[in-house]
């Protein structure tokens, strides 16, 4: 019986050879694509997080427009939902003021230090504390709870330098720089500050990319602080140097909020921390001059 094919013709479809290279293109393409797809994805998330620090920014102004020019307190001793008192932080005072949307404390770049998901493994390693049953631990937020100040988040609020003159002659005197206080009346003692009292609200930041998925602030993984004791109110505040890594979440860069609502993203030593103007103070000038000298921190317990 004669073949019905003709010469020179095959049958329909790809030679091993031929799937092969197509192969071997579609994995080139892909390798070339892929770096530009993930730079797309971080810059997203860079977005998104500068977008959530602007929010905090106008809901801490429109706490002060409602409590008539006082700015929020960094951390508050207040009425707990299952009885007696409990520690909380600003995120639990603030948040009527986002809308109750816990993901604005967040960045979508840290994976680990998350508000949103509650009291994680995480969090619960860094307190040392078991997650025991009959407790929504991935919806502890939001409210006051003893264990509120464990749940770490990507973002964190600003507060550099927090101890105020330790030998100051006026007990009651607000010589803190740090612009989010704690009231005086709870036990802290730095106490609390007025809108008004800023000197330069577009170079005094409030908040910034914090986290970093590190156990560095351990209960105080929301807070961006100067850990060196004894040093905490002295210029040259670099977060890099202490290990705080969340300061170069995106490509070396971290987000930051100022006062005046405006952000942007900056190296950890392009900050300024130093004799002629710290944006992590109330007052611009906090280390140099007189100024200086008042804010310099005596050895001792206050």
């Amino acid at each position: 019986m004669m073949n019905s094919k003709s010469p020179g013709l095959r049958e329909n479809g790809f030679t091993l050879i031929e799937l092969l290279v197509v192969i071997a293109v579609i994995a080139v393409l892909a390798s070339m694509l892929l770096p530009a797809l993930s730079k797309s994805q971080d810059k997203a998330r860079a977005i998104i997080c500068s977008t959530n620090q602007r929010q905090l920014a106008l809901a801490a102004m429109t706490y002060a427009l409602d409590n008539g020019d006082w700015l929020n307190p960094l951390q508050d001793v207040r009425p707990a939902s299952g009885g007696g008192t409990a520690e909380t932080t600003y995120r639990v005072v603030l948040w009527d003021y986002v809308g109750r949307a816990p993901r604005l404390f967040d960045c979508p770049a840290e994976r680990v230090a998350v508000y949103a998901d509650g009291i994680s493994p995480y969090d619960a390693a860094l307190g040392g504390f078991p997650l025991a049953a009959g407790t929504d631990w991935s919806h502890l937020y939001g409210y006051p709870s003893q264990f509120e100040v464990w749940n770490a988040s990507g973002i964190g609020v600003a507060g550099a330098h927090w101890i105020p003159v330790r030998d100051d002659p006026n007990p009651t005197a607000r010589v803190s720089s740090m612009p989010f206080g704690r009231p005086k009346e709870q036990g802290y003692y730095e106490g609390l500050h007025k809108s008004t009292e800023i000197t330069s609200a577009s170079k005094l930041i409030w908040f910034g990319d914090g986290g970093s998925g590190t156990d560095l602030w351990s209960d105080d993984n929301w807070w961006i602080k100067y850990i060196t004791s004894g040093s905490e109110d002295d210029p040259g505040f670099n977060r890099l140097q202490q290990g705080d890594y969340g300061c170069r979440r995106h490509n070396g860069r971290a987000n930051y909020a100022f006062a005046d609502g405006h952000t942007s993203a900056y190296k950890p030593n392009d900050l300024r921390c130093d004799a002629v103007e710290c944006w992590w103070s109330l007052h611009l000038d906090a280390h140099s001059g007189a100024a200086g000298a008042a804010l310099a921190v005596a050895p001792g317990q206050p």
